[in-house]
Parts: structure tokens; sequence; C-alpha cells
């Protein structure tokens, strides 16, 4: 048996974990070999806090790591046996905080039926009307009661420093705090805080409920929860970048709805749900059942029971006249509406990247009560007509109505059980007594019953005692100096034959009772006729004036262009005028109107930068200005009283000139403009922003900036200098150039800003190393006298190396002898290796076995079990398997 090649394992080698994301700041690790030295890079982590770990070693290759905060530890572990090897391994390790704060809130909701009483049944004899006790109708009443509850556990860990090592601490400790709390609150109400129903059609018309419950508040119950500490310290944050996908579930939940109640009829033969009037057969007898104030009133207030027998195929109406019996039932009614409820549902990616440990969670439960049970029985209503009616004694009086008031209505009985219903011009089953307040006259009815069902009528007449009266009074003479009284002739009459009272009232506490008084001063004079019998009366007024005649004079001065106005009228020429503004006012009027000068001012030139102020000079035509005053107004607050001025700011000047007695005004306004020249040099692709207009071209242009400034611009371009820069990196890695990140292939052009110069163009070309193959361990066997050829044929470029570890430089390469020979090709991104075995067989296959030296069962599906092959049958076989130590 010729036993296969073994190679010897190196003593450099290193075992290292994967990288790996733990929640905690402490874990164990499987290290080989031992004794090696441990290195990293402790900057500032994403907390602002230097990066340290103690590292403890467990024996058997087992390295205990205490971290002092969560953060990227990139750890490095060389191993060196001095004058043999060298060789340095790392691996990364994400730590993230434990600490941790679940909070969660029950709801416990119940639905029930606040106290309420069940009516009672009743009987009537000789009647058919009858009247139930009412209640207080059944109302639910919702409680909702929310219990929030939180549990906190916060880890610290404590750093005993090494003096000689910042990243390395001597010991860390974690230290844990636990905490907890509950809270809970409740609210009790009724359904209409809530839910809007139709209460014809029992629709529900709106359910708002998820938003009531969030309007009660019950949501902060956790905000209360004062003894938990909510953790959001986490390293890692799940962000928008780490979501896979968001999928949205429905949830329809069954909500009772309470729509009130109803009476229900109870026959032998069957139960039918009442309406205000129901027809139903007892014992082949057709009966006509009428309830007030309806079918789905429960009380407070009696509720009324009337009962008819039906007649005939008309189905008239009659008073029953035998014994009736029956059953009614109140019976609430309730329906389920569907509230949807819709729950997202978020898919992370599966990165190191984007998981975290608990932190902060919460969670809630909530329960949708059930319908609560109403026990109200049956209850028994009977009529018994078996007693015989006696006609009932009525009658009635009245009194009239007249000017002053209605009139009224009493009746009588000598039956004291009676109730009266009257009916009449207006009335329509008023009841009582008697009415007041009857103000048509006619023919009045009323009715009377008794507790048995009779009944008796009478009518009265309410009549009209109103005898109208009429008052007029002639248009007096005016009072006036040859007439100092005069005589006020006044008309009274009436519909009937009577003595009316006459009076007069005026100024000065006037007074007489005759028709036709004489009076002599001015002023408001009325005539009232009353009748003492229909209480019924008139008024009439008129005015006494007096005519007294004054003239006065006005002269008057106004500017050109204004008027004079007297008495609501306007004047606005010279001359003599005669206004009567009244039988007792006259107006004389003498006017003179005063010419306004016809004002200008020369055109000035434009201020340019060699003349810089310009002159405004004033004339007029037609008016001489000689004894004028001038008043100038312009620009940042210009002013002066000179006729001609000399002004050096572009913008509005006004010029008013005041004639000298009536201070009359005449205007003028002239525009100053300013010429001035601006010239722009611009880098290309720029433009020139001026009084809202773009300029990116060279040119000269003329611009009007505004009603007071023309601007002669001048733009000038300079071209643009151009640059080239080439990168090459690595797939999925990125280049940054002035804070922007390229990570794929292509061609750039990039805008650089110039400091007090124009721009650079810069054109940027990205290129990425290629990628390497994937390259499997091989396994051969061949005979002595056989040569194979191993390594892959590659395209090797100027961005790829590769090497055999025994030194050999052909790829590929042939060899001849048994053995494991490896393969590294690298490129500035990654590396790879590659394994060869070269097993020598034997000639007589039927005697061969094959027992391999070396297997690697680490889950990559490669060399993963120990097979020794064989072509006869082994009868016995021992294994021992030994570390390299």
């Amino acid at each position: 048996m010729i036993l296969p090649f073994a190679l010897s394992a190196q003593d450099c080698d290193i075992t290292l974990p994967q990288d790996t994301f733990i929640c905690g700041f402490s874990q164990q690790f499987l290290i080989q070999p031992e004794g090696g030295v441990w290195s990293f890079d402790c900057d500032a982590n994403m907390s602002g806090e230097e990066l340290q770990v103690s590292i403890i070693n467990l024996n058997n290759g087992f390295c205990q790591f205490n971290f002092a905060s969560c953060g990227i530890y990139e750890l490095f572990y060389t191993v060196e046996i001095p004058g043999e090897c060298t060789n340095t391994e790392a691996f990364t390790v994400y730590v993230d905080d434990p600490s941790f704060s679940s909070q969660t809130v029950s709801f416990n909701n119940e639905l029930e039926y606040a106290p309420y009483n069940c009516h009672s049944g009743g009987s009537g004899e000789c009647i058919n009307t009858l009247s139930i006790g009412g209640e207080d109708p059944p109302m639910p009443v919702w409680e909702i009661c929310g219990t929030g509850e939180c549990s906190s556990t916060l880890y610290n860990p404590v750093v005993t420093q090494n003096p000689n090592d910042p990243c390395l601490p001597l010991e860390v400790e974690i230290l844990s705090v636990s905490a907890g709390s509950t809270f809970s609150s409740c609210w009790s109400g009724e359904q209409d805080s809530f839910i809007v129903v139709d209460t014809e059609t029992g629709e529900v018309l709106d359910n708002d409920f998820l938003e009531f419950l969030d309007s009660l508040g019950l949501g902060d119950i956790l905000a209360n929860l004062s003894d938990c500490s909510f953790v959001d310290n986490s390293c890692f944050t799940v962000g928008e970048d780490c979501i896979d996908s968001i999928r949205y579930d429905t949830t329809e939940l069954l909500f009772p709805v309470h729509l009130g109640g109803n009476w229900n009829l109870i026959l032998p033969q069957d139960t039918i749900r009442m309406m205000d009037t129901t027809d139903f057969a007892l014992f082949s007898t057709e009966y006509l059942l009428i309830i007030e104030p309806g079918a789905d009133y429960y009380g407070p207030d009696d509720i009324d029971l009337t009962i008819f027998e039906l007649r005939n195929e008309a189905q008239d109406t009659i008073i029953p006249e035998d014994y009736i019996s029956f059953q009614m039932q109140w019976t609430e009614d309730w329906i389920y509406d569907t509230l949807e409820v819709i729950h997202p549902e978020i898919v992370y990616l599966d990165s190191l990247g984007c998981q975290v440990c608990g932190g902060h969670s919460s969670g809630s439960s909530f329960n949708i009560p059930d319908i609560p049970s109403f026990d109200c029985p049956a209850i028994s209503i009977t009529f018994d007509f078996t007693c015989a009616c006696m006609p009932v004694d009525v009658w009635a009086s009245s009194t009239p109505i007249n000017c002053i008031e209605c009139g009224s209505l009493q009746a009588f009985s000598s039956d004291p059980s009676v109730t009266f219903v009257w009916d009449g011009p207006g009335v329509n089953g008023a009841q009582g007594s008697s009415l007041s307040g009857i103000c048509t006259p006619g023919t009045y009815f009323v009715f009377a019953t008794n507790d048995y069902g009779c009944s008796g009528a009478t009518s009265i007449n309410v009549n009209e005692d109103i005898n109208l009266v009429e008052v007029d009074i002639d248009s007096p003479e005016t009072l006036t100096a040859s007439m100092p009284c005069v005589q006020l002739n006044g008309y009274a009459s009436s519909n009937f034959p009577t003595s009316l009272n006459i009076s007069w009232t005026g100024p000065n506490n006037f007074s007489s009772s005759d028709l036709n008084p004489s009076v002599c001063e001015p002023g408001s004079y009325t005539l009232t006729a009353f009748d003492p019998v229909s209480f019924c009366e008139d008024q009439f007024t008129v005015v006494v004036q007096e005519l007294i005649v004054v003239i006065e004079q006005i002269n008057g001065e106004v500017c050109d262009g204004d008027c004079l106005t007297v008495d609501g009228q306007d004047f606005c020429e010279s001359g003599f005028y005669i206004l009567e503004s009244s039988p007792s006012l006259i107006y004389e009027i003498s006017l003179t109107v005063i010419e306004i000068p016809d004002l200008i001012i020369l055109a000035p030139q434009m201020i340019t930068a060699t003349q810089s102020c310009v002159t405004l000079q004033a004339e007029s035509t037609g008016v001489d200005l000689t004894n004028y005053t001038y008043a100038w107004n312009g620009p940042s607050g210009f002013t002066s009283t000179d006729r001609d001025v000399e002004v050096c700011e572009e913008g509005e000047y006004i010029l008013t000139a005041f004639e000298p007695d009536l201070n009359c005004s005449a205007s003028f306004r002239i525009n100053v403009i300013r010429l001035t020249e601006l010239e722009v040099d611009l880098c290309q692709g720029d433009c020139f922003q001026y009084e809202g207009v773009s300029y990116c071209e060279e040119g000269e242009f003329n611009v009007q900036a505004n009603p007071f400034l023309i601007a002669e611009l001048t733009v000038t371009t300079t071209e643009l200098s151009q640059d080239f820069m080439q990168e090459k990196i690595c797939p999925g890695e990125s280049f940054v150039f002035r804070g922007i990140e390229y990570s794929e292939e292509g061609t750039y052009d990039i805008q650089l800003a110039g400091n007090d110069v124009c721009d650079t163009l810069m054109l940027l070309e990205i290129l990425e190393y290629r990628a390497l193959p994937n390259l499997e361990d091989e396994f051969a066997e061949y005979c002595v006298v056989e040569e194979i050829t191993i390594g892959p044929s590659l395209d090797v470029n100027s961005d790829m190396s590769y090497a055999w570890k025994d030194g050999e430089t052909a790829l590929p390469r042939v060899v001849n002898r048994p053995g494991i020979y490896e393969l590294e090709i690298s490129t500035v991104c990654e590396s790879r290796t590659q394994i060869f075995e070269l097993v020598q067989t034997i000639d007589d296959e039927q005697n061969e076995v094959y027992v391999p030296n070396v297997f690697s069962p680490n889950g990559d599906g490669q060399n993963e079990e120990f097979i020794v092959q064989s072509g006869v049958e082994l009868l016995d076989l021992n294994v021992q398997i030994y570390d390299r130590w």
C-alpha cells in the first residue's frame, strides 16, 4: 500500500470567526492559535466615545471579549514565530447596546346597560284608551379602560483603564439596572360620542370610534410610566435605507351598534313587531291598536294605548264591546358595524448594518365587548268593554270680542270625571274646561268624555263687539304776522250711533275737548276720538307752521376750478346769484373766481457722469407769476422755495405755485433721468442679472432700469479652463471627489468652482477593477509515470497578479509529484486561493487504499467528510485525529 502525501500544518496559520453582529457588550470567540497579539484602531465611534475592549484568554482557544461601548470593532490578530513566520488576520464585530425598554397597553372594554326599570301592564273598563307608566329607556354605556405596563433594563460598561494602551483596558465590567411600572386610565360614556345613526333607517352614518379612542388620550398612558427608562441608544438604526419592502394587512373589526328598541305584540299564533298603528287578529276579530308617542318609545312619560275594532270591508273603526287581553314585550335592537384597521408590516434587509438590538418596543391588545343582555319580561294589557255607557251632560258659555281683548270659552258638566276637547275656528283638539284668547268670532264645539268612554257634546257662539272709529283733520293754514292764530277743523265718526269722547293735545301742554279749536303756536297737534262702550279709538296728527323770511348776503372768492357751495348748490363762475333756500330764507351771493396759472417746467438734460446736476426752470402762460410763492418736492427729501432750482439726483420732482391771497395753487410734475454706464465681465456659461433680466452673451445693451434710470450695459465673457482625471475603484466601492461618491464606471463632467477666477471643467473617468473568478479546490489521482496540468487559464492583466506557494511562475503549470499545490491570485481589491491536491495511485486498482491527510468540516461544502477509499473490503479501521500540537 502506498500512503498519500501529507502536508504539515503551518505554525502561523490563523483561524478567526466570521464578521459578527452581537447584542451585548460581552462575547466568547474561538481564536487559533493561542498566544497572538491583539490590536485595532480605537478612534471615536458613532457615540463620540473611544472604542475599547478587554480580551481575556479562557484556554482551549476561546477568548472572552468585553466591549466598553457599542460601535464597529475591526480587530487584528498577529501571530509571529521568530525566524519562521509572521501572519496577521482581522475580523469585524458589530456591537450594539442590549439595553431595552418594553411597553404594552392592554384594553379591557365593557358594554353594559345602565340601571333600568321594566314596564308594568295595564287594564281599563269601558274605555278604549289606557296609559301605562313610562320608564327611563335602557341606555347602553361603554367603559373603555387601558392599562399600561413597562419594563426596562439598562446596561452600563464600567472600564478600568490600561495605562499602557488606551484601546485595550485592563477590565470592562458590565453593570445592569432594571425597572418597571404600571398605569391605568378609564373612560365611560354613550355611543353617540363616536357613532351617528339614522333613527329612521337604522343605518350607521358615521363611526369615528378609532379617532375617538385617540382623542381620549388613552394612548398617552405610557407617558405616565415614570419608573421606566425608554431606551433609544442603539448604535445601529434601521432606517429607510434598510427597508426591503412594506406589506399592508387589513383587519375587519365587528363593532356592536345600539339602534334603540321596539314594542312587540305577542299573540297566541304569532309575535308582531309593532308599528305606531298595528292591525292584528285575535280570536277571529280584527283590531286596530294605536300606541303613542310610538312603538319605539320606552318612556319616561306615560304611553297611551288606543284600541278599535275593525268592521266590514271598509275597515270602519268602532269601540269594541267584548273583553280583550294580549301581551307586549320590549326588545332592544342592535347591529354590527365593520371597521377596517390597516396594519403595515416592514421587511428589512439581511445586513449586519441593518441589525439592531431590542431598544424600545411597544405593543397593545384591544377587545370588542359583546352585546349586553336585556331581561325585561312581557307585560299584560286588557280592555273590558262589557259595561254600558250613559250620555254625558255638557253645557258652555262665552265672552265677546272687543277692541282691547279677545273672548273666552267655558265648558261645564255634572260628571266630575269628564275631559273636554274643543273644536272651532282656529281651534282643533284643544283640551280643558276653559279657553282664553279666542280672537275669531264663530261657532265652537266642545266634546266631553268620562272615564268609562261615555261622551256628550254641545256648541256655543263667540260674538264680535267692535265699533270702528275714524278721525281726520283738514290741513291748517300757516301762521304769519297778519294771521297770528288759525282754526283746526277736526272730524270724528263711528260704525254705530254712539257718543265719542273728543280730546286735543299740542305744544306747551295744549289740550281741548272742542272738535274745532283755535291755536296760536306752531307745532304738532293730535286729535283723539274714543268709544267708551267698545273701547275703540283713532288718532290723527297735523303740523301748524309759521312763516319767517330771512335774507342772508354772501360775498365769496374761489380759485379757478373750485366752487362755492351754499345750501347744497355749487356756484363755480364769477357773478351775482339769488338762492331761495326756503319760503323763510333767501341768499344773495356775490362770487369772484381767481384765475390759476398754466404752469410748466422746461424738460432738463439727463444726469450723466460728466453732467452731475441739471437746472429745472418754471414758466407760465397767461398769468404773471411775480407775486406767487413756490414749493419744490423731490427724492431724498428735496425741497426748495425758489422758482428755478438745480438738482443732482434722478427721480420725480413736483413744483407747486401758490396765489398770494387765496392761496390758489397749480402743480407740475417732471422726471429727471440719470444715464449710467455698466461694464460686466462674465465667465462662460454665467449670466448677469440686472433689473429682472438675464444677460448671458457678449454685447452692448440699453436698459431702462426704472422710470428715472437708463443704463448702457457692456457684457464680455471669458472661456472656462479644462482638466482630466482618471481613477480606478474596486467592485462595490466608490471614489469620493469634492464630497460626492462615484460608484459606477463612466465619464463624469464636473464643474469646479474657481477662486476669484472662472470655473474649471473637469472630465472625471471612473474605471473598475475586474472581479476575480470563483476558484474551487481540485483533487486528482495520477499514475507514477503521468504528468498533469493544474491551474486555471486566466487572462492576467496589469491589475492582476498570481503566485504559487512553492515559487513556480507558470500558469497553468505541469506537475508529476504528489502533494498539495496552493495558488494565490490577487488584485488591489481582493485575493483568492485555490488548492490542488495530487494523489499517486498504485497499479493494482483492486488493492488501492486512499486515506486523506486533511479534511475541513467548516460548512463551506468542500471536503466536509473524512472518507477512506479502498478497492478491497477493509476488515478493521482505527482513526485518531490530533491538532498541530
